[in-house]
């Protein structure tokens, strides 16, 4: 995480879930997810600082490094205790926005992505697109290689039951429109 960041550039608040292991040690040392499966769902909510002066459409570099002049970077993150946080927090956030920008949009990413990839693209997509609602982020253990195919098959089905109770909570947070 790069504190600093929140001074640099647009900042892009998500939530999401995953049901992905944080790595405590070893290429994540700050505690971020890896491509290991776990039993438990985590809730985050989490700040993306997007560089400064990035034109609509630019791709982020998810391998570019930790400088919020140059890079997209995590600046905050939050964990939330459970489901029921969750959509507690989902609806505080819905609630401060105008009725009309009271709407959800879940992003799921694909194969070949990790966590801060998925973060990194769902900002882009709700700076470049306008998105004015809340944007929910569902991470799956991905091994993040080409060659992990399986291994992301195998994942996503393993995802799937976590995917649908994410779902399923979301009309809790009386939101106008999930998408």
């Amino acid at each position: 995480m790069v504190g600093s960041a929140q001074e640099v550039g647009a900042q892009r608040t998500l939530v999401g879930g995953s049901n992905t292991a944080r790595q405590q040690c070893g290429r994540n040392e700050d505690g971020f997810f890896d491509e290991t499966r776990s039993q438990e769902m985590s809730f985050l909510d989490t700040i993306v600082a997007l560089p400064p002066g990035r034109d609509a459409g630019d791709a982020p570099d998810f391998r570019g490094g930790t400088n919020p002049e140059k890079n997209f970077v995590i600046a905050r993150q939050n964990e939330l205790a459970d489901l029921n946080a969750f959509t507690d927090h989902l609806r505080s956030n819905l609630n401060q926005k105008p009725k009309k920008n009271r709407e959800i949009t879940v992003f799921v990413h694909g194969y070949l992505n990790v966590y801060t990839d998925s973060l990194f693209r769902l900002s882009q997509l709700r700076e470049d697109l306008g998105i004015q609602g809340t944007t929910v982020n569902f991470d799956w253990p991905s091994a993040g290689k080409t060659f992990g195919y399986n291994y992301d098959r195998e994942s996503v089905l393993f995802a799937r039951d976590d995917l649908e109770q994410l779902l399923r909570a979301l009309p809790a947070t009386n939101s106008q429109r999930i998408q």
